[in-house]
């Protein structure tokens, strides 16, 4: 059993839910990036995780480790390891957050077929946590994480008609045929604001935002 499970098991239940939320800012704090990078590459926690936090919060978890100004001894096949598979969260966050129990389907329909020993041993124990029948593919069958594709937004209630990316890469701007436009937060995929009040399907003209 892994050290992961151990801790996990460990914890009274009445208090599991704050262990969990704060165990990636107390290795942050602590400085041990090799430990945080064994949670953030442990199924279980990832479940765990899920279960009582935003999947938007795990996904920052990854940032806080990822960003290039944090000083850490992580190596490159490692943040490779950690870019991939917060990638599997960015491309399913809306499936995931619609239902949880797909965590296992998306991690495995992504990620099956790396060549990475990490890789393979978090789906190997994803698919140990499967009780039940389902289906595991033996090839990609969703878009993988290091694709041009980062997220799905949704929110219109019509066809999408323009899409672009402001230039300093933070924002996403929107047209459709519900006579609206919005601004997404590219980082968190959250939608910023709306604009309405047009009369015919909105269209984004510019190239340069």
């Amino acid at each position: 059993m892994s050290e992961v499970r151990n801790w996990l098991k460990s914890i009274p239940a009445q208090d599991k839910k704050t262990a969990v939320q704060m165990k990636v800012g107390e290795l942050l704090e602590a400085g041990n990036f090799q430990q945080l990078y064994q949670y953030l590459i442990d199924f279980d926690f990832i479940k765990a995780k899920i279960a009582v936090d935003d999947l938007q919060v795990l996904i920052e978890d990854y940032n806080s480790i990822l960003h290039p100004s944090k000083p850490s001894d992580i190596n490159a096949q490692q943040i490779e390891t950690l870019r991939l598979i917060q990638g599997v969260f960015r491309l399913s966050e809306d499936i995931i957050k619609q239902d949880k129990k797909q965590l296992i389907e998306q991690l495995w329909s992504r990620l099956v077929g790396i060549d990475n020993p990490d890789i393979k041993k978090l789906l190997e124990r994803a698919k140990k946590s499967r009780r039940t029948a389902w289906l595991r593919p033996l090839v990609p069958t969703f878009p993988p994480p290091d694709t041009e594709l980062i997220r799905t937004i949704k929110g219109h209630t019509a066809v999408i008609n323009a899409v672009v990316v402001t230039t300093d890469n933070q924002y996403i701007i929107s047209g459709a045929r519900d006579n609206q436009i919005k601004v997404w937060n590219l980082e968190t995929g959250k939608e910023q604001f709306t604009l309405t009040g047009h009369k015919k399907r909105s269209h984004i003209i510019s190239s340069n935002i």
